[in-house]
């Protein structure tokens, strides 16, 4: 979804912002990230959709630090991989619950669909291997969690907007899901 030019950019940015937390364990600031997501949950639940916004955008940039810090500090692991992996699954859940208290089928609806979407590539590495970079674009984690937070930041101002907000993620997932499907039924008999 983001295009190729602006994901280089924003690496670039990334790059020279990570310098500043070589200090810094990965494996920490991706848990560091799972507390800024309850807080924002927390936030969620009690309808300040601003801080919650911001806060999702916060958890989107230490998700991304951490690989960042990690490969400029030449500290990339296979734990460090797999622990990224797994608090990004329980990240997107902890962020989604606060709509349950205002949408309960549209929350399931997008929780479940975020799972399936993981789970889809995940499956589908269990039985052919395959490279990350040939897996269609649309609808990744940077890319849900922006729209998260823009449309949070935009419902704080327009509260009516949020179940149109909510039906948008969810055809959003799980369009992303489905061509996750039609991408690896081209590789499966």
């Amino acid at each position: 979804m983001l295009s190729s030019r602006f994901r280089h950019k924003f690496s670039n940015m990334l790059n020279n912002f990570a310098k500043y937390f070589l200090w810094a364990d990965p494996n920490w600031i991706t848990l560091f990230s799972l507390i800024i997501a309850t807080f924002a949950a927390y936030a969620g639940i009690y309808g300040d959709f601003l801080l919650y916004g911001i806060l999702v955008l916060l958890t989107g940039l230490m998700d991304t630090l951490d690989g960042a810090v990690a490969r400029l500090k030449n500290a990339e692991t296979e734990l460090g991989n797999y622990l990224d992996a797994i608090c990004d699954r329980i990240s997107e859940i902890i962020l989604l619950l606060p709509f349950i208290n205002y949408h309960p089928i549209l929350a399931y609806a997008a929780i479940s669909g975020s799972l399936s979407f993981s789970y889809a590539k995940a499956r589908f590495a269990m039985i052919k291997s395959t490279n990350n970079n040939e897996w269609p674009q649309f609808g990744e984690r940077a890319e849900r969690l922006l729209l998260l937070s823009i449309g949070m930041i935009t419902v704080s101002f327009f509260v009516d907007l949020l179940q149109t907000f909510l039906i948008l993620l969810n055809i959003v997932i799980w369009s992303s899901f489905l061509q996750r499907i039609m991408f690896a039924s081209k590789f499966l008999n």
